[in-house]
């Protein structure tokens, strides 16, 4: 019995474990509507907040990206190649946001960084992310190494993509040679 008991603890510690695997702490970093905090803890790593800025679509403001990086920098290339666990932390600001038009943009994004494997990266996101957006929601793309990306929605962990290569391909969206948006490629690596 106390085998078993032993067994049990070790699952459900398991389970919460997976759920969440980071924090965030120090300072408010106000930009626009969302505070960010300038650290975040990702497993045993330190991340400190590189930079972040609002994506908008025509006139409307959808969501607030920051940043997470072992160290500060400004070279995109360093961030979408590095092999060193990092984040990008969104939170939606707009009820225009829905699952579908935020999985459309992930496809586009994929479109241009990953061509060869922008449909299967665009299916594990979509089935991954399985629920609708609201305005509010936070969503995190946390990246560790030998591990590959994964996707939290509100604090709960929806699976991980295994990889590099994806997590490449989804930086990029936000910090390649064709960014969403340009403004917040320079917002997200501090310029």
């Amino acid at each position: 019995m106390k085998t078993f008991a032993t067994v049990l603890l070790m699952v459900v510690t398991m389970g919460l474990t997976a759920q969440n695997n980071y924090s965030f702490s120090g300072s408010d970093i106000k930009f626009e509507d969302v505070t960010f905090k300038s650290s975040m803890k990702l497993g045993d790593e330190a991340l400190v907040y590189n930079g972040g800025g609002v994506r908008t679509k025509i006139i409307f403001d959808l969501y607030e990206a920051g940043l997470y990086l072992t160290g500060k920098t400004g070279d995109a290339n360093t961030v979408i190649n590095g092999d060193k666990a990092m984040a990008v932390r969104l939170e939606i600001t707009s009820g225009l946001v829905s699952e579908e038009n935020f999985v459309e943009a992930i496809q586009e994004g994929f479109d241009k960084t990953a061509p060869a494997k922008a449909a299967e990266f665009t299916a594990w996101f979509k089935g991954a992310l399985g629920g609708a957006l609201t305005k509010g929601d936070e969503i995190i793309l946390a990246y560790t190494p030998g591990e590959g990306t994964t996707l939290y929605k509100n604090g709960k962990n929806l699976g991980t993509q295994a990889g590099i290569e994806f997590k490449k391909a989804l930086w990029a969206i936000w910090l390649g040679e064709q960014p969403a948006q340009e403004s917040l490629k320079k917002e997200m690596l501090g310029k």
